[in-house]
This record gives structure tokens, C-alpha cells and sequence, in this order.
């Protein structure tokens, strides 16, 4: 839609400009990084649920109702609409020197768990019970798709948790070890689980240091995650 240099776009033109399918998934992103369900959020604007679910799946609405929904977010609506939005607000980076790394056989994740020397990870140098893992930066805030990067170097602990997880070998060859079944991925393959399930990883070669990508997908963001642990399942030598 063509406007006149230098007059300021109205709400209906930055609307179209920006097209009612990126609003909608814009506001969904918001509604959901503060909690809110569909009916909460619906109640708040002061529309009716279907309204407010017809705007987030981009289907033509009322300016009112996206200015209502903007103010029941706390946003501006200029935000919201606009062609341009805050890099901040839809784009994470992770960078080589964001790296923190700690102990994923003893990660609590309160927020104080220590950091591993780095020299000491890169070098291999660490006790046997120690394996390496860093959360990647490049993640919302929402909670919903939480990357990892796991450094891989003896079998770790049987384990279970909410969600489904996510695996790609970066590089060596990955055992994933299930009550019922083995899978062996080698590099640039994946797999993606219930994380529900018991399981474990452990390099398939020994003596080989296995670089793996997990992305944990949790169901329920902001809520305490409970991890159950369990002892490994003796192999057929009796180890």
C-alpha cells in the first residue's frame, strides 16, 4: 500500500504491511513467553476466546482487537505490528566464547552450579564421573526449546525427564541407550525420543570423545524440571 513521503503509516497500513499471519504468530509468542493461556489472555483483552485464537492463526479482525490484546500483553502496538521488530525480541546468538561448561551427571540447574575449567574440558583432563555440557545461548526465554551442547567422553548416568529430546552427533559415533533397544548414530545423524523413557548416552567407539547437540522440547516452560536417575543396565559381560 503506497503512502504519501514523510506522513506517518496508519495502524491499518502497518497492518497490511506486515501481513496478519506474522502478527498473530507475533502476539502467540508473547502470550505463551508470559504464560497465559488462550482463555486467560481472552479474558484480560476482553474479547472472546475464538476472537483472540482467530487473530493468532492470521485470520482477518478488528484493529480494536489488536490494540486491546497489545494492552492486555503490555506492549506497544507499533511493536507488535510493525515491519521491524526488536532484533532482541526474535533472534538469540550463541557465540564460541559463550561456552560455560558443567557437570551434566550433577547439574541441578538452580543457578548456581560451578563452572568446569575449559582447559581442562578441551584437553580431556577431567575425572572420569565428570561429563562436560553448555547450554547454547541461542534460546527465547519461554523455555520451550532449550539446545545443549554435550561433550561425550564415558557413558553417563540412566536418566528420565519431561519432554521430548532432540539428538545430532556433531561429530564421532553415539550410542543411545533405551531399556529396549540400542541405537548407534554416527556423525551428522540424529534421532528424537521421549525423554519420558529411561536412557543414556555413551560413545560407541572407547577412547573416543563424541560431540552431540541436544535439544530438550519441554512441554511445560517454568515449571521445575524433575530428572529421575537410575542405574545403567549390566551388558552381556557383566560389567
Amino acid at each position: 500500500m503506497s503512502q504519501r513521503k514523510g506522513r506517518k503509516p496508519t495502524l491499518q497500513e502497518l497492518v497490511d504491511q506486515a501481513g496478519l499471519d506474522v502478527i498473530g504468530h507475533r502476539i502467540r509468542r508473547l502470550r505463551t513467553r508470559q504464560n497465559y493461556s488462550i482463555r486467560d489472555l481472552a479474558d484480560i483483552a476482553q474479547v472472546s476466546k475464538n476472537t483472540l485464537l482467530r487473530l493468532e492463526q492470521g485470520h482477518p479482525t478488528h484493529l480494536s482487537t489488536i490494540v486491546a490484546v497489545c494492552k492486555a500483553l503490555k506492549v506497544k502496538t507499533s511493536s507488535v505490528v510493525g515491519v521491524e521488530t526488536p532484533q532482541a525480541s526474535i533472534r538469540a546468538v550463541h557465540k564460541k566464547s559463550d561456552y560455560v561448561w558443567m557437570d551434566m551427571n550433577n547439574f541441578s540447574g538452580n543457578g548456581d552450579d560451578p563452572a568446569l575449567d575449559p582447559e581442562l574440558v578441551y584437553r580431556n583432563e577431567l575425572p572420569e564421573s565428570v561429563t562436560p555440557f553448555s547450554n547454547i545461548k541461542a534460546r527465547f526465554g519461554d523455555g520451550v526449546f532449550n539446545p545443549n551442547m554435550i561433550l561425550l567422553a564415558k557413558p553417563t548416568p540412566r536418566r528420565s525427564h519431561r519432554g521430548d529430546e532432540f539428538v545430532w552427533v556433531v561429530s564421532g559415533t553415539l550410542k543411545v541407550v533405551f531399556d529396549d533397544q540400542e541405537m548407534v548414530l554416527e556423525e551428522e545423524e540424529a534421532c528424537m525420543f521421549w525423554a519420558a523413557e529411561m536412557h543414556h548416552y555413551e560413545p560407541a567407539i572407547e577412547g573416543e570423545t563424541v560431540k552431540v547437540l541436544s535439544i530438550i522440547i519441554d512441554p511445560f516452560p517454568g515449571q521445575p524440571v524433575r530428572l529421575h536417575l537410575g542405574k545403567r543396565k549390566p551388558t552381556d559381560d557383566g560389567e
